[in-house]
């Protein structure tokens, strides 16, 4: 279970990057939403999200930036939003792979325990696409057997 602290780091994670950080509220249904997400993500996976997001030559975060359209998608609830949580963070972890380790990257020599958290993600994304139950609790809030 998500706690109070770690639910805060997420957000002040976000809230930073913000453009102007001191117009961003607080609210419980963000806080619900950090909430879910680190159930199936640990902050280090969701601030590495926020990084891409903001710092990816990629096409998606590209698009994400408002560089494609010209209209932002960089909400907390767009990045967060529970259905595509696990592919936006597997991006997210490859791309920081990818980044020099001068630069804040990871070293290749740890890339087994990186591909072992993408599996999980993976198997979470699979679980919630499906409706099934993971780690006893159905997904879609429906209630737990």
């Amino acid at each position: 279970m998500a706690g109070k602290q770690q639910i805060m780091a997420v957000w002040e994670a976000w809230r930073a990057r913000q453009v102007r950080p001191n117009l961003c509220r607080f609210s419980d249904a963000r806080e619900t939403l950090i909430k879910k997400a680190l159930k199936y993500c640990s902050v280090e996976d969701l601030t590495t999200l926020f990084a891409y997001a903001w710092e990816s030559d990629d096409r998606l975060p590209s698009f994400w930036r408002g560089e494609v359209t010209g209209r932002k998608y960089l909400g907390i609830e767009q990045l967060l939003g529970p259905v595509k949580l696990a592919s936006r963070v597997e991006d997210a972890l490859k791309w920081r792979e990818d980044i020099p380790r001068d630069q804040g990257g990871q070293d290749t020599d740890e890339e087994a325990p990186t591909l072992n958290r993408i599996e999980q993600l993976r198997e979470q994304a699979r679980a919630v696409r499906g409706g099934r139950k993971l780690n006893g609790v159905v997904t879609f809030g429906r209630r737990s057997a």
